[in-house]
């Protein structure tokens, strides 16, 4: 898809299988059931689609799927299959894990940022080497000291300006109630996309 002098494609990092009741949340399975149905361990798929942003000469990857660092277990729970799914998503495009400059992750639950690394002689490597890697300072700091709640304080908007083809705009955040992240790409002409968005029920 091309918007002015910017491309997006979606690129994909598989599927995963969750409990259809945590999906449909308050919804009666006898209700979600009629749109999809569940396996023997109640668990409908769910997709893993990340996004490519093409825009002055910048490869921007939003979210990264769950990746391949999961254990025989946690593949089977999520009833992942396959290895490499992003990346042969992002080949089909001819592109590498070296071409990448930007990877921005909405949040960091795993099937945001699972993608990020990789692992190398048992160690975790960055599986883009040559990208900058974008998180809100407040995911961050949720991650590194679970637990701890913090705020956004008044507002909680941030913006950050590459340059002047691509802003990074925060609205909020996920431990916050409710998130939404708009990308605004493009010179000359700017498109916002809104990256994620949510809420409480």
């Amino acid at each position: 898809m091309r918007l002015g002098n910017v491309e997006f494609h979606i690129v994909s990092d598989g599927e995963f299988w969750v409990d259809g009741g945590a999906a449909f949340g308050l919804v009666p399975k006898i209700l979600w059931s009629r749109v999809i149905t569940p396996d023997d361990l109640n668990r409908i798929p769910m997709a893993l689609n990340c996004l490519l942003i093409i825009a002055d000469g910048q490869r921007i990857l939003v979210d990264t799927g769950y990746g391949d660092k999961l254990s025989p277990k946690e593949r089977d729970i999520f009833r992942i299959q396959g290895e490499k799914r992003l990346l042969g998503s992002l080949a089909r495009l001819g592109l590498a894990p070296t071409d990448i400059d930007i990877v921005i992750n909405t949040h960091l639950h795993a099937d945001h940022c699972g993608g990020n690394t990789v692992w190398q002689d048992g160690q975790p490597v960055p599986t883009f080497p040559n990208a900058e890697y974008w998180i809100q300072r407040l995911e961050w700091a949720d991650a590194l000291h679970p637990g701890v709640g913090y705020d956004d304080g008044p507002g909680g908007n941030a913006e950050h300006v590459r340059d002047e083809a691509f802003r990074f705009l925060l609205l909020g955040r996920w431990l916050g109630g409710g998130f939404s992240h708009v990308c605004r790409v493009g010179r000359g002409e700017e498109n916002s996309l809104v990256g994620a968005i949510g809420g409480p029920p």
